[in-house]
């Protein structure tokens, strides 16, 4: 079975120049958070639809920054494949109906993220972040 191809966005902003970090929670389990992704429309790019879904499920508008790399696990839709990329805040809605957001630090999205690969993504979001791109 091919695994649904799928984006995501670990977006960040600066806080009294610490790094704060986006999670929602997910859809099917409220009690688990995760970073906003979903899956890739026909014609699509990844890095699109991590910008898309981070606005439909978390109510949030980014610029894109770069690539993260790719998680592959198994949810309750099937197999998938997620590419995750760095995105910097710009402003804020209303998140989807039935999702919480939350921005929180480095340490406290480790502590909230159950999946270890994902946590990687986080660990490598974090070291671009401290290096280098700013947030407007």
């Amino acid at each position: 079975m091919a695994r649904i191809p799928e984006g995501g966005a670990v977006a960040y902003r600066l806080d009294q120049g610490e790094a704060r970090f986006l999670l929602v929670t997910a859809k099917s389990h409220p009690d688990r958070w995760i970073f906003p992704k979903g899956r890739i429309e026909e014609g699509e790019e990844a890095a699109r639809t991590a910008l898309r879904e981070l606005r439909e499920e978390a109510g949030v508008r980014a610029n894109f920054v770069g690539p993260l790399g790719r998680v592959k696990m198994r949810t309750d839709r099937g197999k998938i494949a997620v590419e995750y990329f760095l995105v910097s805040f710009l402003d804020e809605g209303t998140p989807e109906p039935g999702r919480e957001r939350r921005w929180v630090s480095y340490a406290e999205a480790r502590a909230l993220l159950s999946h270890e690969d994902i946590k990687i993504i986080l660990d490598q979001a974090n070291a671009l972040v401290a290096n280098g791109p700013e947030a407007p």
